[in-house]
């Protein structure tokens, strides 16, 4: 049980970690926000 436990927590730690540097090196939220942005003024 324990070693399953650490397994899932080094398994996370990995995601968190790739998430964090797949939003750094690409801008994810700046991007998505900038685009629902203009797509409001271009409705308006």
């Amino acid at each position: 049980m324990g070693k399953f436990v650490r397994v899932f927590l080094l398994i996370l730690f990995l995601a968190i970690l790739t998430s964090v540097f797949i939003i750094m090196y690409k801008g994810v939220p700046v991007s998505s926000y900038t685009i629902e942005k203009e797509v409001k003024n271009e409705k308006l």
